[in-house]
C-alpha cells in the first residue's frame, strides 16, 4: 500500500519512499501492476526482466501491426515522482495558509519541511545517486521552500538573500510569468525556431505529449509549463527568456525525439538548440552543446549500418505519438530571415 502525502504532512510520500519501505514496495509491485490492464495483456508479454525491471511486450500501432517494446520501471518511477512533487507543492502552499490560520507561523511550518528534506538527502545517498531525476525533483521542492521562506522575510532580508538566486529563478512562477509576458508581446522578429504557423493549441498538445511520456521534467503546474514551452518556441531570442526545458532521456533518445519533432518545427536542429540555451541534458543539467547531439547522431548511424531499421525500443511509443501530432499540424515553414542550419538527420 502506497503512503500518500497530506496537507499536514506534504512530503510524507517521499519520507516513506526513501526512508521506509516505499521504494521496495514499488519495485515488488511493478510486475503485477500491469497484468490484465488495458496497456498490457498477459498474452502479449514476452519476458519479465527481473534484474533490470523491464517488461518486454508486444504493442500495436495505428495500423494494428505489432512490434516489440518495453515498459521500464525507471520510466514509471519518473511519472510517479512528477505527480507526487506537483501534489506536494500544492499541499505546501495550501498548508501554509491553513497553519497560519491556526496560529502556527509560516516560517516554522516551512522550516520543518526543509529539515525533513535535508534528512532525506542525508539518509538516501545511494538511492539518489541511482536515480538522479529523484534528486532533481527533491531539489525543486527544496527550492520552493527557500523561495517561500524568502518571501516571508522582511524586504531587507529578502534583498540580502536574493543574491545568487539564479538557480531558483528557473522554477520561480513570478520570474517565469515576467519572462513569458515579455516574450509574448508582439515582435517584429520571427520566432527563432520558425514556429510562425503553430498556435497555442499545438504547444498545449505537445506539452501533453511531453507529460504523458515523461520526456521532460515538470517543475511547475501543467498550465505554466505550457506557457513556458510556448514562450521558448515563439520567442525571437529564446536565450533571453531565462526559461529552460529539462529533458529526461539520454542523448540517443533525445536525438531521435528531436529528429521526429523536426518534421513539425522547421528550425529545430543541433545548431539552434545549442544557441537557444533552453534545452538541458539529463546527466549534467546543462544546456545541450551541438557536439553532444552530433555525437549521439554518429552512434545512431553506426547502429543503423548494422540494422537499417534500428531505433531505441524505449521511445517507440513516443515516436508514434509525435507522428500522430505531425499529421494534425502542418510543418511550419522556415522564415527567410533565418540562417540555414544542419538538420538532425
Amino acid at each position: 500500500m502506497r503512503i500518500e502525502s497530506t496537507i499536514e504532512e506534504p512530503i510524507l510520500f517521499f519520507e516513506d519512499f526513501f526512508l521506509e519501505n516505499g521504494y521496495n514496495n514499488l519495485k515488488r509491485g511493478f510486475f503485477t501492476k500491469w497484468e490484465g490492464t488495458k496497456e498490457i495483456y498477459p498474452e502479449d508479454v514476452e519476458i519479465y526482466d527481473s534484474e533490470e525491471y523491464i517488461v518486454h511486450y508486444l504493442a500495436s500501432d495505428e495500423r494494428n501491426q505489432s512490434f516489440p517494446t518495453k515498459l521500464l520501471f525507471i520510466h514509471e518511477l519518473k511519472k510517479l515522482f512528477i505527480k507526487e512533487v506537483q501534489k506536494s507543492k500544492r499541499y505546501i502552499k495550501k498548508g501554509t495558509h491553513s497553519f497560519i490560520y491556526r496560529g502556527i507561523s509560516q516560517l516554522n511550518y516551512l522550516s520543518g519541511i526543509k529539515r525533513t528534506i535535508l534528512h532525506i538527502f542525508d539518509g538516501s545517498f545511494d538511492l539518489l545517486n541511482k536515480y538522479p531525476f529523484c534528486r532533481t525533483k527533491l531539489e525543486s521542492l527544496s527550492t520552493l521552500i527557500d523561495m517561500m521562506i524568502t518571501e516571508d522575510q522582511s524586504p531587507s532580508q529578502a534583498s540580502e538573500n536574493s543574491k545568487g538566486v539564479n538557480l531558483a529563478n528557473a522554477n520561480n512562477p513570478k520570474t517565469q510569468k515576467n519572462s513569458i509576458d515579455k516574450k509574448n508581446k508582439p515582435s517584429l522578429k520571427p520566432p527563432f525556431f520558425a514556429t510562425g504557423k503553430l498556435d497555442y493549441d499545438f504547444f498545449n498538445s505537445l506539452t501533453h505529449l511531453f507529460y504523458q511520456y515523461s520526456i521532460v521534467e515538470f517543475p511547475d503546474e501543467f498550465v505554466k509549463e505550457v506557457d513556458k514551452i510556448f514562450a521558448i518556441f515563439k520567442s525571437p531570442e529564446p536565450w533571453e527568456t531565462g526559461l529552460t526545458i529539462q529533458l529526461s532521456f539520454d542523448n540517443l533518445e533525445v536525438v531521435l525525439i528531436l529528429d521526429e519533432l523536426g518534421s513539425i518545427i522547421a528550425n529545430l536542429n543541433p545548431t539552434t538548440i545549442e544557441k537557444s540555451k533552453c534545452f538541458l541534458g539529463l546527466k549534467n543539467k546543462l544546456p545541450f552543446k551541438r557536439a553532444d547531439l552530433y555525437s549521439a547522431r554518429t552512434t545512431i548511424m553506426g547502429k543503423r549500418k548494422l540494422n537499417p531499421n534500428w531505433t531505441s525500443p524505449v521511445i517507440q511509443p513516443v515516436i508514434l505519438a509525435i507522428k500522430k501530432l505531425a499529421k494534425k499540424y502542418q510543418k511550419s515553414p522556415s522564415s527567410k530571415s533565418q540562417s540555414p542550419s544542419q538538420p538532425l538527420s
